[in-house]
């Protein structure tokens, strides 16, 4: 879900407000303080090292139905989140895209 959300700031040249937007996933899932140091961690490790396209490749490989449930964690948490909320639609074509899984409402 976050790699998701990175590549979308990253794209919008928005990467600075990632920090913040994982916070707030963190809170959005509940995450304990030691779990979200090691994701926090795991992610910026990757960031240093996968660019953007290998990243949509990486995700594009997981199995639809992973896919899918990914999408809609994320559209989810968008609709909660009040940085994201009034950027749905536009969120929801690009997040779809990225894990190249169909609307449902299509």
């Amino acid at each position: 879900m976050l790699l998701v959300l990175a590549i979308v700031l990253r794209e919008g040249d928005r990467l600075d407000q990632f920090d913040l937007l994982c916070e707030r996933v963190y809170d959005w899932l509940g995450l304990p303080s030691g779990e979200r140091e090691l994701l926090a961690a795991e992610l910026a490790r990757y960031h240093a090292g996968v660019s953007t396209s290998a990243s949509i490749l990486a995700l594009r490989a997981l199995a639809q139905e992973q896919r899918r449930l990914v999408a809609e964690q994320v559209l989810d948490f968008a609709v909660t989140d009040t940085l994201l909320s009034q950027h749905q639609k536009r969120l929801g074509i690009r997040v779809r895209d990225i894990l190249a899984v169909d609307d449902p409402t299509s």
